[in-house]
């Protein structure tokens, strides 16, 4: 009993990702009745993000240092998700008020929670496993240099938008072209892989951080 309660108070290999999963599976069934939208944007992503956690499962299993990530005691998760969400969530404040970055102005509010669920537990969670999870750490092992590990997921990381981008169109206004959008989501990879190097804040950071650019660029965050 005790050895099944501390694996429960671990934010660790087997219950996160088991838990990512089951929520993956659960958009991939139900997301048509969930979004009027489904078909022409989360659904034709949803098993893309499946497969990173699956891939990042197998992998993790067989290599304790890509494991060892999210081996993390759920508290001190708990405070780096909290840390990378509240900074970018003042920082996008600040730069929304500087006339830097336009949001959306509404929502449909009816889709409030489960785009909160989608985006955090989903889209947010799974990528960041993957580029900086997986491939921040394979690039540095094969390279032995971090910036060459760094640049190259970023550069990984960008032009996965280029294509996430095409299918989940948030704002045209807001994004632009998409060379543009591939550009920014190359700067913020270089913020994410910084982040997830740094062993006191780590991927729960990253995924704060993730989750936080997110919800507010989709318009459910109000800035």
């Amino acid at each position: 009993m005790r050895q099944i309660t501390q694996v429960f108070q671990r934010f660790g290999n087997l219950p996160f990702i088991g838990i990512l999963l089951f929520i993956e599976l659960f958009f991939w069934t139900n997301g048509k009745a969930i979004f009027p939208n489904w078909e022409s944007t989360y659904g034709q992503l949803i098993e893309i993000y499946m497969v990173m956690t699956l891939v990042f499962l197998f992998i993790s299993l067989r290599r304790k240092k890509i494991g060892k990530q999210i081996d993390t005691p759920l508290w001190k998760a708990g405070i780096g998700f909290a840390i990378g969400f509240i900074f970018t969530w003042i920082l996008l404040e600040a730069i929304v008020i500087s006339g830097l970055l336009t949001v959306p102005e509404s929502f449909n509010m009816d889709l409030f929670w489960q785009t909160i669920l989608i985006q955090v537990c989903v889209v947010a969670c799974a990528e960041e496993i993957m580029f900086r999870g997986v491939i921040l750490i394979t690039l540095e092992d094969v390279f032995k240099n971090p910036l060459i590990a760094i640049v190259g997921s970023s550069l990984v990381f960008a032009f996965w938008h280029l294509y996430a981008y095409n299918i989940v169109l948030y704002d045209e206004s807001v994004w632009g072209a998409n060379w543009s959008s591939v550009f920014i989501a190359f700067a913020i990879g270089l913020v994410l892989a910084v982040v997830a190097r740094d062993k006191r804040l780590g991927l729960s950071a990253c995924i704060g951080i993730h989750a936080c650019y997110n919800l507010i660029i989709v318009g459910v965050l109000a800035v």
